[in-house]
């Protein structure tokens, strides 16, 4: 299985479920608690972000790049980029176990 991650999102290539799902506009995979940082496709790709049945995927019709950007679109210095090949990618929150159980790990 083929996977990137970036933080606390994690890549994993997939095939395209038989929805197309809707388009996400502005390409933002998920935006920080914090510091109001984003994951998001690198604006001008042949890309495209997906929302299917409560997950998101990457089309990639070309290498895409994910990046980590603070909200003025400089680089947050935190994650380096993510070049991810040509394909569908579906897009993963990483977990952490705690005494109370699962939970998504902030970033």
């Amino acid at each position: 299985m083929e996977m990137y991650a970036q933080g606390d999102i994690l890549f994993v290539r997939r095939g395209m479920p038989s929805e197309k799902g809707e388009e996400i506009m502005d390409g933002v995979i998920a935006r920080g608690e914090i510091t109001g940082h984003t994951h998001r496709l690198r604006p001008g790709q042949d890309a495209v972000l997906r929302a299917v049945a409560g997950l998101m995927y990457i089309e990639a019709m070309r290498e895409a790049v994910v990046e980590h950007v603070l909200p003025d679109g400089r680089s947050t210095g935190d994650h380096d980029s993510v070049s991810l090949p040509e394909g569908i990618w579906e897009v993963r929150r990483q977990r952490e176990w705690t005494p109370e159980g699962y939970r998504q790990v902030a970033d």
